[in-house]
């Protein structure tokens, strides 16, 4: 079985804020809504917005690794993989078929 892969539904619909020590803000043009987003959830985003396709989990986490000094692969996965669900939730971003 192929792993989900994850898309932005609109990349432009998303403004992100200059990143701060330890969060920076995702503003929807949409809905008007503010998120506060942690330093993972935008090199995420930052990943999902540069891919040249659908991304899945795994993929994030090696283009993750390198920036993220001393990571459990296994924590690291996890903690993508539930950011990915949160981005669903919020619109943000959208499963696709394999």
């Amino acid at each position: 079985m192929a792993a989900d892969r994850y898309r932005l539904v609109d990349p432009d619909r998303w403004v992100l804020s200059p990143q701060w020590t330890d969060e920076s803000l995702a503003y929807d043009r949409a809905s008007a809504d503010t998120h506060v987003l942690s330093p993972i959830a935008r090199d995420i985003i930052e990943a999902l917005r540069s891919a040249e396709r659908a991304s899945s989990a795994q993929e994030l986490v090696q283009a993750l690794a390198a920036n993220v000094e001393d990571h459990d692969p296994v924590a690291l996965h996890a903690a993508v993989e539930a950011m990915l669900l949160e981005f669903v939730r919020l619109g943000l971003a959208e499963r696709t078929n394999p």
